[in-house]
């Protein structure tokens, strides 16, 4: 059977880190003039792509995080809107690092294409935890570090989040998208940590020309311009 929906991992952010396959698979969907599908197009590999190949046609749904009102119900949207799609051609669905390093849209797309019977294939990217913890100079095994999207976090009801977060062991927040969403992320973390816990958002690991770790306090973690789709947060032990 066909597939009907390529996951693809782009990587962290340079197109140097783009794999071979993924690579094969894009330039076919340019030479095909098939429409790729990016969870964002916030993301530094995607320009250079552009100008790699200039016929590629490319969507995404970051106006989905502007209208979306609930942060439980984005990445359901956008699941949604991705296997709809497939049901009529196969799609591919480009996401940043790797599809199966937290990327809740993925898991959410992989889900509903079960349901509706939909073949799915995963094309593997690295994903932003190796430079993220190299920036950190952080083996996550050796720490027992624990990880979580932002999205989810800032979802959990209070009682929730002391079921999630272990504040003994470090914790990366992934994809701390934008001010709001690092609001809701800091009143979150406030149920387990003091507002003066310091912590470190790291943005654009990957993309040598971008990056950069800025530390503050908790509160202020709102506060910082910094948050994006290539923020993600770390709050040690």
């Amino acid at each position: 059977m066909t597939t009907s929906i390529t996951i693809l991992g782009l990587g962290p952010g340079r197109l140097a880190d783009l794999t071979l396959e993924a690579r094969e698979i894009l330039s076919q969907a340019a030479a095909s003039n098939q429409t790729v599908y990016f969870r964002t197009l916030i993301h530094p590999t995607v320009e250079p792509l552009k100008k790699e190949l200039p016929n590629l046609q490319i969507e995404s749904f970051d106006h989905l995080y502007d209208e979306s009102s609930q942060w439980e119900t984005l990445y359901q949207q956008i699941a949604e809107e991705v296997c709809t799609l497939a049901t009529n051609r196969s799609v591919i669905y480009a996401v940043p690092g790797h599809p199966l390093f937290g990327e809740a849209s993925v898991q959410k797309v992989l889900q509903l294409a079960k349901e509706r019977s939909l073949n799915t294939r995963i094309v593997a990217g690295l994903s932003f935890l190796e430079p993220v913890c190299t920036a950190l100079e952080l083996d996550p095994l050796t720490t027992g570090t624990q990880i979580i999207d932002a999205t989810l976090l800032a979802s959990l009801d209070t009682d929730e989040i002391a079921g999630k977060i272990i504040p003994t062991l470090p914790l990366l927040v992934a994809q701390v998208y934008n001010r709001r969403l690092a609001s809701a992320v800091k009143l979150a973390l406030g149920e387990c940590y003091p507002d003066e816990w310091r912590v470190k958002l790291v943005r654009a690991t990957g993309a040598e020309a971008d990056e950069e770790a800025v530390e503050m306090p908790l509160y202020e973690l709102d506060r910082n311009t910094l948050a994006d789709h290539l923020s993600t947060l770390y709050i040690p032990p």
